[in-house]
């Protein structure tokens, strides 16, 4: 009911949350301090943390500069510059909300074509919000920081066997998929993308102190670093509370900037399905879909082919959180089989319930690109399409070499 709540979004996904936590507690399905304590696991207080440090990336204009360089400095003409915004938008999605990037590049294209003359502008102009749309959903799939699904996966993992998932382990298997569907759609990009010469003429980001850019810049670099290399130490959701205190003792964000900037409704909506998955591994649901779907009776590659699927199929029509809860259920139980490690089924799990490249209800990206009026429907069934064909193929790949190198 949860999820089918979650889908429908018959009241808000907070609200659902709340109500499964409470409603669990009611029928005794678990004791109500375990229940409660679930709210409060690691990926829970990690995405707060991260969310916390992408408002003061955002407070700061850092993004906005790392946007506008990448497009001075590779933005000479137009294949160059659709180029340019796909890598900006993949590299900021390595460490904030892929959608929010999307957010702030999405205005400054339509600022730049706006100042460009040319027959091709309208086509040119559907080049570079794809290319910002595919390298946002990328970068946002690599790293756990792009969007909230990464940490929901690796909680419900986690409740499943009791095995952290490390920072640097989830960017060693996720980087390179997701590098080379990269390279696969700048080379779509470029062949699409109309010629037309660019002079950029773009000032830089937010008038903000350089003392705070600076140290909000050395804060988050030194974030990065500890969680990669020393996430497994330290705990990467320590980490993220530590970087937390140090721009409130900063002094570069406020408690309001927090209030404002941080998606607290996310926070329930996580809380509440780290509670239902649980409850769903405890109570034997999770293998009883399993059993009633028959996908345990497909040999080993032919289940992970019908995973992706149902995958991709969920990530459109529902939001990115709801597909991979209930993906999880599906796939988890059959790790035994299929030669998997937990680390590759999450990485797997969060990537294509991400692969969301066509349908406004699937994310908030596609959304604002559709809120633009520049691009048809049409537009996203035929590019969006081969991205999600082209992205599948790919991930595939790397899943049967997993495959063959665990088994």
């Amino acid at each position: 009911m949860g999820v089918l709540w979650w889908a429908s979004q018959i009241v808000p996904i907070m609200i659902t949350s709340i109500f499964m936590i409470t409603l669990f507690a009611t029928l005794g399905l678990a004791d109500s301090e375990e229940i409660y304590s679930l709210f409060g696991s690691t990926p829970v207080f990690f995405l707060l943390g991260s969310f916390i440090l992408s408002s003061a990336l955002k407070k700061t204009g850092i993004t906005q500069d790392i946007a506008l360089w990448f497009i001075r400095t590779f933005g000479k003409n137009s294949k160059k510059i659709s180029v340019s915004f796909a890598l900006a938008s993949y590299f900021l999605s390595l460490w904030t909300v892929s959608h929010g990037v999307v957010a702030i590049l999405v205005p400054i294209a339509i600022e730049l074509m706006n100042c460009i003359d040319s027959e091709d502008n309208k086509k040119l102009m559907k080049s570079v919000l794809f290319s910002i749309l595919w390298g946002a959903t990328l970068g946002g799939s690599t790293t756990p920081l792009g969007g909230a699904r990464s940490p929901l996966v690796m909680a419900i993992v986690e409740s499943f066997y009791n095995k952290e998932i490390s920072f640097l382990k989830w960017i060693a298997l996720s980087f390179p998929i997701t590098v080379s569907i990269l390279v696969v759609s700048i080379l779509v990009i470029i062949k699409t993308t109309p010629q037309v010469n660019i002079k950029v003429t773009f000032q830089g980001g937010k008038a903000t102190d350089p003392k705070e850019k600076f140290t909000v810049a050395v804060i988050t670099l030194t974030t990065v670093f500890l969680w990669i290399f020393a996430g497994d130490k330290l705990g990467i959701a320590n980490i993220a509370l530590g970087t937390v205190v140090l721009l409130f003792l900063t002094n570069v964000i406020t408690w309001t900037d927090v209030e404002r900037n941080v998606n607290w409704g996310i926070i329930l909506m996580y809380g509440g399905a780290i509670v239902l998955g649980k409850m769903m591994n405890e109570t034997g649901v999770s293998q009883w879909i399993v059993n009633i779907t028959g996908i345990g009776s497909l040999p080993s590659f032919f289940e992970i082919v019908t995973i992706i699927g149902v995958g991709i199929v969920l990530t459109e029509i529902m939001s990115n959180s709801a597909a991979s809860l209930i993906l999880a259920q599906l796939a988890l139980p059959l790790l035994g089989k299929n030669h998997l490690s937990p680390e590759a089924m999450a990485v797997l799990i969060s990537m294509i319930t991400g692969f969301a490249y066509i349908l406004p209800t699937g994310s908030p990206s596609v959304s604002i690109l559709f809120s633009t009026g520049q691009v048809e429907f049409r537009d996203f069934l035929i590019y969006g399409g081969f991205m999600t064909i082209m992205s599948c193929a790919i991930l595939l790949v790397f899943v049967g070499f997993w495959m063959f190198a665990q088994g």
